[in-house]
This record gives structure tokens, C-alpha cells and sequence, in this order.
């Protein structure tokens, strides 16, 4: 089954160029999708977070380079893209989901680690000050998904009281501040 056609007279290096940009293969890889690449993140530090790993340190870690993984996203992605092959088209990349792929289930199952959620506020906050008019509104939300979580957790009063500073530290906006 054919993945390009092209129009007669195209030079052959451009048909080249087109050829190198697929990859076809019978399984995901991190180059063709970078929102498997943060869900597999994800899975790891869902993994150090279970009962048979309990390792919270190597989750803190994977949030520490699933945030610099999303900075430099950030970084390099341009409002401004020059358009070679007005024909294309290809949907781009939604900055809500790439957040949601990587937060939510490390938010889920490091409900009861307070240093968990502290690393993610903070990792959220990061994004959203960054770059808030590509992070800001899904890090809030996923910032009061945090909130929620430790709250409903079972953590004792003191952890509670800070997560809850943090949170109120980190994303104090009028605009997004939701009281509980």
C-alpha cells in the first residue's frame, strides 16, 4: 500500500527528502510519537511508584526529565513554521495532551507520596511560568488535579497544609485559583 504519491516532475531529491520522513514499522517508537515517548515516562514512574517497587526517588526523577523533555519542546517549537509542502498536512501535537500523557497517571498513582506531588507542582509551575501560552491553562489544571489528589489521599494534617501552600504558592493567578 503506497504512503506518498507524488506529481510527475518533482525532482528526485525532493522525492528523497518526502521517502526519509516516514517511518513505517509494526510498533510505536519514540521518533514517530512523542506522546507514546511521555507515556512510556509515565509507566516508569508509575512503576517505581508501586507497592513491589516503591522507589519514589526514581519517580522524582522521571518528572525532573519529563519536565526538561517539555521544556525543550517548548524551546524549539516556533509559532512560525515555514510551510515547504502547502499539500501536507499533518495535525499537530496538542500541548494539553502531552501534559495529561505524562502528569495524570504519576498524579493518580503517587497519590500518597507528598514528595511526589511536591515535585509535580513545582515541574508544573516550571511549565506553565515558561511558557504559559503553551503550558499555562492544562498545568493549572493538572495543578488542581494534584491538589485534589493529595487532598483525598489520607495524608496527615501537616502534609496536607503543605501541599496545599505549595499549590496556593505556585498557581496564586486570580484567573486560576480555585478555592477549597
Amino acid at each position: 500500500m503506497p504512503v506518498l504519491y507524488l506529481s510527475k516532475g518533482l525532482e528526485s531529491s525532493i522525492s528523497t527528502d518526502l521517502l526519509e520522513t516516514i517511518i513505517v514499522s509494526d510498533v510505536r517508537s519514540f521518533a514517530q510519537d512523542p506522546r507514546f515517548c511521555l507515556s512510556v515516562m509515565a509507566e516508569i514512574a508509575c512503576r517505581a511508584l508501586s507497592p513491589a517497587v516503591n522507589d519514589p526517588g526514581t519517580a522524582i526523577d522521571v518528572i525532573g526529565r519529563g519536565v526538561r523533555i517539555l521544556s525543550a519542546y517548548a524551546q524549539n517549537k516556533s509559532d512560525e513554521i515555514e510551510v515547504k509542502y502547502p499539500s501536507i498536512h499533518v495535525a499537530p501535537l496538542q500541548n494539553n495532551d502531552l501534559l495529561e500523557d505524562f502528569f495524570s497517571p504519576v498524579v493518580r498513582d503517587g497519590a500518597g507520596m507528598k514528595e511526589i506531588h511536591i515535585r509535580i507542582l513545582k515541574g508544573l509551575s516550571m511549565l506553565s511560568r515558561g511558557w504559559p501560552k503553551m503550558f499555562a491553562e492544562a498545568a493549572h489544571t493538572l495543578a488542581f488535579e494534584t491538589l485534589e489528589h493529595a487532598i483525598r489521599a489520607g495524608h496527615i494534617d501537616s502534609e496536607r497544609y503543605l501541599i496545599k501552600s505549595i499549590y496556593y504558592n505556585l498557581f496564586n493567578d486570580e484567573n486560576y485559583n480555585i478555592k477549597l
